[in-house]
């Protein structure tokens, strides 16, 4: 049981005590009564009269006597009731107050389960766009024909894609006629004539997961996630794409989260 817990036990047990005080200090001013009666009748004798003075010197003795007891005793009754309504109207804020605390933990697990469950959805989304690539390669001459063809799908397609849009690139490096000016601009035309179209749709769908992650409350655990979901050949054609300029939001998130850090064994590498 919490500190907390208990702190509440004991104002509820206090209270309680409180109003079973007030109560015998009512059964108090009854027997007090009954024995000031008792009193003057057993002194007195108690008989009854016609007698009008007889009757306010009863009222007096009676008033006399009980009228300072029972004013103690309303005074003592009014104290603790205030007290009562003060600790009633303390627990009353306690109560509010953990209710309030008990719905703000509920709002918070329904936003995560919320921000999960969209997470989760997008994931789904890239999933469903990784599986439905495809990409058809000859080993004849490059004419792509019927029996020759090397049909790629899915994840598989990541890596021959990439052959496709840097081969041009590795060639030029070898020959050593390499300028990375030319080099950006052959692969930005590159990338447009040969693969924009099959990764086009891939490259906005990580975009928005990557957008979403920022906006959520627990960027790292998805982000983490979306890394480890990516394939070398992924993370190589989204550092490409970054890098070249042809998303520079896409660039800034992937490299705040490090999307691609095992690319390059955990090195975090500039994409300008």
């Amino acid at each position: 049981m919490s500190d907390e817990s208990q702190i509440h036990d004991a104002d509820v047990a206090s209270a309680s005590m409180l109003y079973q005080r007030l109560s015998i200090l009512k059964w108090l001013a009854i027997i007090v009564f009954l024995i000031v009666i008792g009193l003057y009748l057993a002194i007195f004798n108690g008989e009854l009269t016609r007698d009008q003075d007889k009757w306010g010197q009863f009222g007096d003795f009676v008033g006399g006597v009980l009228n300072p007891i029972f004013s103690l005793m309303a005074l003592i009754a009014l104290l603790a009731t205030f007290d009562l309504q003060v600790r009633e109207l303390k627990l009353s804020a306690k109560e509010l107050k953990n209710s309030a605390d008990a719905l703000a933990a509920q709002n918070a697990t329904m936003e995560r389960q919320n921000q999960e469950a969209s997470f989760f959805n997008l994931l789904g989304v890239l999933a469903k766009v990784v599986d439905g690539l495809s990409y058809k390669e000859s080993s004849l001459m490059g004419v792509v024909s019927s029996k020759s063809a090397i049909k790629y799908s899915g994840r598989e397609a990541f890596h021959p894609l990439c052959n496709l849009w840097l081969m041009d690139l590795l060639r030029a490096h070898r020959r050593g006629d390499f300028d990375v000016d030319i080099a950006k601009e052959m692969l930005v035309e590159k990338y447009f004539d040969s693969i924009e179209f099959r990764l086009g749709h891939y490259f906005q769908v990580v975009l928005s997961l990557v957008r979403f992650v920022d906006r959520s409350n627990d960027k790292s655990y998805f982000s983490e996630i979306i890394a480890a979901h990516l394939t070398i050949y992924e993370m190589e054609l989204i550092h490409y794409y970054c890098l070249l300029g042809l998303s520079d939001e896409l660039r800034d998130l992937v490299e705040k989260y490090e999307l691609i850090a095992r690319l390059y064994a955990g090195k975090k590498v500039a994409l300008k």
